[in-house]
């Protein structure tokens, strides 16, 4: 295997989904900070998704394979969070933090880290994606609702 490729591979593993604020574009990237933070990142769009300032987006975003790169990109298709605010996720996360307790949680993740990575159970982010459906276009699908709020799912 070439190294490059075990660079790629290994950015990958490192990577977790996450929430991130959509803060507008700069050229044919988009600006996309991530929930909780003040630092904003200049991304590449692969699924052709462009987006309006302010949505939340629910992504998997990889850092720059190399030198050559200045932005990252987003791996997935993007996910657009509809009729969710970043206060309404931001307190989800915080109640599984608290559901996790004081447990260790593997690679050194923090709690939040560990939470989007993997979920409090295996097939998490699945089911979610699944009952928060509402619909599609050719570069994103579209959810609502919270997780761990069975009634504003769709599909739960």
């Amino acid at each position: 295997m070439p190294p490059w490729l075990l660079d790629v591979i290994g950015l990958m593993q490192r990577s977790t989904m996450g929430v991130h604020v959509h803060c507008g574009f700069e050229g044919h990237l988009v600006r996309l900070r991530a929930l909780g933070s003040q630092e904003t990142r200049l991304c590449h769009v692969p699924s052709g998704y462009a987006g309006h300032p302010g949505e939340l987006w629910f992504i998997r975003q990889l850092p720059p394979a190399n030198a050559l790169f200045d932005y990252y990109i987003v791996f997935n298709t993007p996910y657009i969070l509809v009729d969710v605010t970043e206060r309404m996720f931001a307190d989800y996360v915080a109640r599984e933090i608290e559901r996790m307790g004081s447990r260790t949680h593997p690679g050194q993740l923090e709690a939040s880290a560990y939470i989007m990575k993997h979920g409090p159970t295996a097939n998490h982010w699945n089911e979610y994606s699944f009952c928060a459906y509402t619909g599609h276009q050719h570069e994103a699908v579209f959810l609502t609702g919270i997780p761990d709020i069975k009634e504003s799912l769709p599909h739960a």
